[in-house]
């Protein structure tokens, strides 16, 4: 008999499978991303270049047969300086997460400056590349970088109506469940499916 005086036991933890897309100015850890049972998904992130960059991410989580159980948007609200590393624990607000199922990360828009980095791939192309991503098969997004001509700073997309109509698209059989938060110029907006 083992005795644990004191000591709690670690949550249980699965790796989580990254994306990071062509010509993206940040980088996701493939060996530092993992998906928790709190459900939590938290992920190492390192800026490329020299200047300060924000990005988005986003995070699928597929069921052990390969079907969608939700998604959900996550918009860091301040910025990763030059060649930094940094870690981003995301909670994941998407019902009945178990210890079957599994995660993919992906970087889906950055900006830095007067430069902004958008993925090419649809909706649809981009949830197809995370479900082969979640089976061990390479991904295949790819950014797009456009100059700006305005000077403000890029800023976390928070559209929730938008998020909130293309939540009932991605699911195969409808959305159960929307949630959308912006906070402090962080955002994050979750669908489950049913």
């Amino acid at each position: 008999m083992l005795a644990l005086s004191g000591t709690t036991l670690p949550a249980t933890d699965r790796d989580a499978k990254v994306i990071t897309p062509a010509n993206s100015p940040v980088e996701l850890d493939p060996f530092r991303a993992f998906l928790f049972d709190s459900p939590l998904v938290t992920v190492s992130v390192r800026n490329k270049g020299s200047s300060p960059v924000t990005y988005a991410l986003r995070v699928w989580i597929f069921e052990a047969d390969g079907d969608l159980k939700g998604t959900l948007g996550y918009c860091v609200g301040d910025e990763l300086g030059g060649g930094m590393r940094w870690r981003v624990n995301i909670p994941i607000d998407i019902k009945g997460v178990t210890l079957r199922d599994r995660a993919v990360v992906a970087v889906v828009r950055a900006g830095s400056g007067k430069s902004t980095w958008t993925l090419s791939e649809s909706d649809a192309d981009q949830l197809e590349s995370a479900r082969r991503a979640a089976n061990g098969s390479g991904s295949g997004l790819r950014f797009e970088r456009q100059e700006r001509r305005d000077v403000a700073p890029w800023t976390c997309p928070c559209d929730c109506p938008a998020v909130q109509a293309s939540c009932g698209q991605i699911c195969p059989y409808g959305a159960a469940a929307f949630t959308c938060a912006p906070f402090g110029g962080t955002c994050t907006a979750s669908c489950s499916c049913k």
